[in-house]
């Protein structure tokens, strides 16, 4: 079997090859230290069998990709949330290896149909499958297996309970409080000195990242968030960045700033880059970045730090009622949601693993493996376009297996969380507003809510602004009500369009 490896993304983390071992991202030792380069292709080259490979993977902390080509045997492996996605294909003995989707393929590009029609209603491709005919990924806490011929994926990681947790809700909630400085210790250290930029919005979870890094005695901090003025999340973030005494900016999304982006050299690269061949084209933070770089309002080593996911891990997505038959259902009906129609072809597209567990991990463990991986994750690829690294703390692997091993009981409703976050953090740093927070009741009113902030407040990041550019290419015709704009489907069909014609032109 021929191998051919090609390694060709290096915005903001850059891989590093070392004998046969390439690597991007960073693991903590167990001091919390990042190793990065020779440390990190020294981690995996010590594990010099599928079984050692699979054990350093359950390991790792970190956010990671790793390929590995010994003498007859490839491993190409991703973390927990697929930070740095893999590809491959497997055509005529030949195995391609690739951080870019088309470099994967085998020969003429052509579009997988199902495919194409599933990313018009999720934003993503699930599975191993990608939207290019023989191409596919490496899926989030997976690891690739070549050897004589034959390709194997095996996951080494389920948002599934291991080892149910066990202890009252105060000595849960102190163990969960310490983890959370544990969080912010590490990501100190993998600041290692450098200003953390935070995409500070009215939510909780960056404001806990801002207070985490508050409470390290962490000075080299600037905040921004974007949109509107009149935005309640920029009323909120700014009165959260004050009271932390961190520097804050806020960029207004205008004509002026936002501009004919759409046929400009730097979003021409930046559109492969970010889809690649997988997930949804995000513009949400694209213009703010773009500014804050252009304007050196950030310095050039600057990490951003978003708060990606506090509110999943925390159980804000979970859904009451589900059972074994009506998982899959639910999921179709959560997450297929860019268009209307009928979905129930997609059915057997929804896989749950063959492993135990309880109907409501089924449901979580899809969502990591899929939207949080594939389309939350995945927009970092912004920072990353920039030239900026970024860190994720709340998906530090210790939290993620503080909550996947937590009962329903404290994690419906965020209750165990937003107690902690509360209580722990955003009290002692006076940050505790609105005052009285009802998380429950949000849980259960969450479609009236969403429902009257479209009334009352319905685009806060002004969305309008920037689906103007793909409604008016010649490329859509789609139609176009001033009243609500879906950006995400309007992205994701004006996406397929503009693939189909650079296929189209191979010939």
């Amino acid at each position: 079997m021929k191998v051919d490896i090609t390694l060709g993304y290096n915005y903001g983390y850059s891989w590093y090859t070392e004998k046969g071992i390439s690597v991007k991202g960073f693991i903590y030792d167990p001091g919390g230290t990042p190793m990065r380069r020779t440390a990190l292709a020294a981690y995996f080259r010590d594990a010099d069998t599928e079984t050692a490979l699979l054990a350093r993977l359950q390991q790792a902390n970190g956010i990671f990709a790793v390929v590995i080509h010994r003498e007859d045997i490839v491993y190409c492996a991703t973390d927990r949330t697929r930070t740095f996605p893999l590809f491959y294909s497997l055509d005529q003995d030949v195995l391609r290896i690739s951080d870019v989707v088309e470099l994967a393929a085998p020969g003429t590009l052509q579009l997988d149909q199902e495919a194409k029609e599933e990313f018009l209603y999720t934003g993503y491709v699930t599975g191993a499958r990608t939207l290019l005919q023989g191409v596919r990924q490496v899926q989030a806490g997976a690891c690739l297996v070549a050897a004589q011929g034959q390709l194997n994926e095996h996951s080494y990681h389920y948002y599934i309970a291991e080892v149910a947790l066990e202890g009252s809700f105060d000595t849960l909630s102190v163990q969960l409080a310490g983890l959370l400085d544990e969080v912010g210790q590490r990501l100190v250290k993998a600041l290692d000195g450098r200003t953390a930029v935070l995409p500070l919005s009215g939510g909780y979870d960056s404001r806990l990242i801002a207070v985490l890094l508050k409470k390290q005695g962490y000075t080299k901090v600037i905040c921004f968030t974007y949109g509107i003025p009149s935005s309640p999340d920029v009323r909120m973030s700014a009165r959260v960045a004050a009271q932390l005494q961190f520097p804050w900016h806020f960029i207004a999304y205008t004509p002026q700033l936002v501009g004919d982006f759409l046929h400009t050299p730097e979003f021409g690269a930046y559109l492969p880059f970010v889809v690649n061949g997988t997930s949804a084209l995000f513009t949400q933070d694209y213009f703010a970045v773009r500014h804050l770089v252009k304007e050196s309002l950030i310095p050039q080593d600057a990490v951003i730090v978003p708060g990606h996911t506090g509110d999943f891990i925390a159980g804000g997505h979970l859904e009451a009622g589900l059972t074994e038959d009506n998982v899959a259902p639910r999921l179709l009906q959560r997450h297929y949601a860019f268009r209307a129609g009928n979905k129930q072809s997609f059915l057997p597209r929804i896989h749950l693993p063959v492993v135990p567990a309880q109907p409501y991990e089924y449901f979580e463990n899809w969502n990591l493996k899929e939207r949080q991986s594939k389309f939350i994750i995945n927009s970092n690829r912004i920072y990353e376009f920039w030239g900026k690294e970024h860190l994720i703390p709340l998906w530090d692997k210790e939290l993620i297996l503080f909550f996947q091993n937590l009962s329903w009981e404290h994690k419906w409703g965020r209750k165990l969380f937003d107690h902690i976050v509360f209580r722990h953090f955003f009290e002692p740093f006076g940050v505790a507003f609105p005052k009285k927070h009802y998380p429950f009741l949000l849980q259960k009113m969450a479609g009236a809510r969403n429902r009257m902030r479209r009334v009352v407040f319905s685009d806060p990041v002004n969305f309008k602004l920037i689906a103007r550019s793909f409604l008016k290419d010649r490329r859509l015709a789609l139609g176009w009500s001033n009243k609500e704009v879906n950006i995400n489907s309007i992205q994701t069909a004006w996406y397929i369009a503009w693939l189909e014609e650079q296929l189209g032109r191979q010939d």
